[in-house]
């Protein structure tokens, strides 16, 4: 008999968690799956987050977790100077022995349920075009979508920036400016950034830069012998009114093509067509109870990061 619960994550949830990820992605081997560890899972979706702990929606049968769907909250300020929590649905994961019973979609709702009835939020998705069907069917609505920018290096930069430790990443957040985060949209403050870019083998996923009073996570990856460097985020926030300044950092550390998943437009860049574009990403959000306005958040800075599955 399979059962369904919607709770707060607890301690008891990273085990499981991790463990269905491992079954349901076998395939893939452990190595390209650094993010299916118990310490990572409890690290994202509990009381690390200074957004809070993430609701859980679990299928259970014969007391093994064969289904997830996990809500993570961010914090979000709007216009009118509210602070708002913004429920994203994410690590949708069924067990493949699973698959194709309506499961994932059952528990969406359930959780879905939960969530409408929390105060001052409101739940938003960033599918990708398998899950995308599943929330249009609830009746989540695309604001906007987030697309891939390549840009050229930085020609001409001496010094060029290095890397730093995550441990001197995490540490340089107190002597930076801004700390309080950007005046409008999802907070990323210091809390936000120690949270997301700091926790468990930081060392594996993200290489740090300090460019003056700067901090930038980057992503190194290889496709078909091809180097390339991505840009996940930033601090202090200055994504509304300074991102070339970013841009110009980001391309100055990264040693070749420099990839970013936004809605802003940059100097030196060209957005990938959506035919070619690997993972061109929809912002939807669930329009009933909604604290928010669905124009304002359309038009607020979105980052590589923001999707909470990267």
């Amino acid at each position: 008999m399979l059962n369904l619960r919607v709770e707060l994550f607890g301690a008891d949830h990273a085990e499981a968690l991790a463990d269905l990820a491992g079954r349901a992605y076998a395939a893939f081997g452990s190595e390209a799956r650094p993010r299916d560890t118990p310490a990572f899972v409890a690290h994202m979706q509990g009381d690390e987050n200074p957004a809070g702990r993430a609701w859980v929606a679990v299928a259970e049968q014969g007391g093994v977790c064969v289904g997830n769907v996990s809500a993570i909250p961010s914090r979000f300020r709007t216009r009118d100077g509210r602070t708002v929590t913004g429920y994203q649905i994410g690590y949708f994961t069924i067990d493949g022995s699973q698959q194709r019973k309506g499961i994932g979609a059952r528990l969406l709702e359930e959780l879905r349920a939960v969530l409408r009835a929390q105060a001052d939020s409101f739940v938003y998705g960033y599918p990708n075009r398998r899950s995308f069907a599943v929330l249009d069917r609830l009746g989540f609505q695309q604001v906007c979508e987030v697309r891939t920018w390549i840009h050229a290096p930085a020609p001409f930069r001496s010094p060029t920036p290095g890397t730093i430790a995550p441990e001197a990443a995490a540490a340089s957040l107190a002597d930076l400016p801004g700390g309080e985060g950007g005046p409008l949209g999802f907070v990323r403050d210091a809390a936000y950034f120690r949270w997301r870019f700091c926790g468990p083998d930081a060392g594996e996923r993200y290489h740090f830069v300090r460019d003056g009073d700067l901090l930038l996570a980057l992503a190194h990856h290889r496709f078909k012998g091809l180097g390339f460097t991505i840009l996940v985020d930033a601090f202090p926030d200055r994504l509304a009114g300074a991102y070339p300044e970013v841009l110009k950092a980001a391309r100055a550390a990264s040693g070749g093509p420099l990839y970013v998943t936004t809605n802003m437009k940059g100097p030196m860049g060209i957005r990938v067509p959506r035919s070619l574009d690997p993972r061109p990403v929809p912002l939807l959000v669930d329009p009933v109870d909604s604290a928010i306005d669905l124009v304002e958040l359309a038009g607020v800075p979105l980052m590589t990061a923001d999707w909470m599955g990267f």
